[in-house]
């Protein structure tokens, strides 16, 4: 029998015994604020029952996520996890964090009223595989009046770039970022966090905080609220004292077939260029991608595949080897294969058809240029004129994400090899002369 079979037998036998056995249970911990040791919320935790050799969290989620139908089992694991919160609340209406699959948000019911503010902490490593999917899933769970959390952040760079696009209630760091707290990967991570709750009033949270040296590195890191031996809860606070803590908030759905450019006319004024000029800003834009970061995302609209020559499909093959997410979205894009890059093809009805977009979106990053074709006559296509706005206001440029990946079905997953960056100004002139569009 191959290793890969036992690894498979195995875990459907610890699927059997938790939730056909019964073996699954749910235990509550505090969750507390490192600073003062006050407690402000409930850690709801699925595991195995400890006299039938305890199954830890951890695994229970992996065996979820790898079943057949992980939606079925994620549901049962949160219905018996909310039923204990009710039953025998360890602190009675303090805000709850529980896990969930993305798959099963579609079968949330609506919060009850006067319930206590919930929290899904949804895997960061996975939540951008279907970006699409994930949004609409996302939105309807909080039109539900659910909070959705991320957990796993820092844990590779995709997961910071889902803190950017999901803009959660609660960020959860991953182990491995306090294991190795000044990797590049955690510096990265603190960038990430630390700009993103500083603009939203988001929560950074840390588990299994069991001795000196965690704790440390996750104060180092910003962490606010942390469970395990060493956090020494106290019950002096209320329920209500608690929950106002959380400054949560609902980031602004993506509406279907709304575009980039309609998002940021509303707060700017269009100004009108013609081509040439948006050439040098978008070069431009692209080039900074390059210095922001692994985790950072390129996010471009092209209106049609005619406008991706080879020159240009090759910048982005560099960009989608220093960036974690490239999109290249165009009408008949779906002729483009590049395992660096994903690829969105646009509906011919699509506003976006008669866009020019390109999104930079990092942990130090936010800028983009939204521009929209005329549709005047010009001599030449360098003289074409666009309407169009640029910005660097982080908050539109994570809704003019949004918006675009509503797009994208399905991101590539092939890993390319990694390629130095240009010097510095090199890029711009290598698109330029490379493309003959552009030349």
């Amino acid at each position: 029998m191959s290793e890969e079979a036992q690894v498979s037998g195995t875990d459907r036998w610890l699927r059997e015994r938790l939730f056909d056995r019964g073996e699954l249970v749910v235990s509550q911990v505090p969750m507390v604020d490192l600073a003062t040791g006050v407690s402000l919320a409930v850690r709801v935790l699925a595991h195995g029952a400890p006299e039938h050799g305890s199954v830890p969290p951890d695994e229970v989620r992996r065996l979820i996520a790898g079943a057949d139908d992980p939606a079925a089992l994620d549901l049962l694991a949160r219905e018996q996890a909310l039923a204990a919160t009710e039953t025998d609340p360890l602190l009675a209406g303090f805000p709850r964090v529980l896990d969930a699959e993305l798959a099963t948000l579609s079968e949330l019911p609506v919060l009850a009223e006067g319930a206590p503010l919930t929290i899904l902490l949804l895997d960061a490593t996975t939540a951008l595989e279907r970006p699409a999917a994930m949004l609409r899933l996302i939105g309807t769970a909080r039109s539900q009046g659910w909070q959705i959390g991320l957990r796993e952040v820092g844990a590779d760079h995709l997961s910071l770039a889902a803190v950017a696009v999901v803009e959660p209630a609660l960020v959860v760091l991953s182990r491995r970022m306090l294991a190795e707290p000044s990797s590049g990967l955690s510096i990265e991570t603190i960038q990430a966090t630390t700009a993103y709750s500083s603009s939203s009033g988001a929560i950074v949270a840390a588990e299994q905080v069991d001795d000196p040296a965690t704790a440390a590195a996750a104060h180092a890191a910003g962490v606010t609220l942390v469970t395990g031996r060493y956090s020494r809860p106290h019950p002096e606070v209320v329920a209500a004292d608690a929950e106002v803590l959380f400054r949560l908030f609902t980031p602004p759905l993506p509406v279907p077939h709304q575009s980039p450019f309609e998002l940021a006319a509303r707060r700017a004024t269009p100004r009108r260029a013609d081509k040439e000029l948006l050439l040098a800003l978008s070069t431009r834009l692209e080039a900074t991608a390059e210095t922001g970061g692994r985790s950072g995302m390129v996010l471009s609209a092209f209106q049609h595949a005619r406008h991706l020559p080879p020159g240009t499909v090759a910048r982005y093959r560099r960009l989608g080897a220093s960036c974690t997410m490239v999109l290249m979205a165009a009408q008949g894009a779906e002729k483009i294969a590049d395992p660096a890059v994903s690829v969105a093809a646009l509906d011919g009805s699509d506003p976006l058809v008669h866009e020019w977009n390109v999104l930079v979106l990092s942990p130090t990053v936010a800028a983009m240029l939204v521009a929209r074709d005329t549709g005047h006559p010009s001599a030449t296509e360098r003289q074409r004129s666009f309407d169009y706005v640029l910005s660097y206001d982080r908050d539109l440029v994570a809704h003019a994400a949004r918006s675009l990946l509503t797009r994208l079905t399905h991101r590539v997953t092939a890993v390319p090899p990694f390629v130095p960056p240009l010097p510095a100004g090199a890029l711009g002139s290598e698109s330029r002369q490379s493309d003959p569009e552009l030349s």
